[in-house]
């Protein structure tokens, strides 16, 4: 699913989100310059809510243990107003 696709699918619903992707995105490609994905998904404990995740692929364990404690610090300026439903899943490679 592109960018472009999800943010119409979420836009019905969340339009914080919908304007919030392509930010989120450049803010992950520049601390993780491998693939980024962004994909709907929704939280087993509380089904009715959803959230958006980045999933990288970081170069190797400390760093990316350094980059996920830097994006998740970060965030929260790069979209004060949806920070709070995203979440970052790293891929190893």
């Amino acid at each position: 699913m592109s960018i472009g696709e999800l943010t119409t699918n979420v836009e019905g619903t969340d339009p914080r989100l919908a304007a919030a992707h392509g930010v989120v995105a450049e803010f992950t490609r520049r601390l993780f310059p491998g693939e980024v994905s962004i994909a709907l998904e929704s939280d087993p404990e509380t089904p009715c809510e959803y959230f958006v995740v980045s999933a990288v692929a970081p170069a190797n364990v400390p760093a990316a243990v350094e980059l996920h404690h830097r994006w998740h610090a970060e965030i929260g300026d790069v979209v004060p107003d949806a920070a709070d439903r995203y979440r970052l899943s790293l891929r190893m490679p």
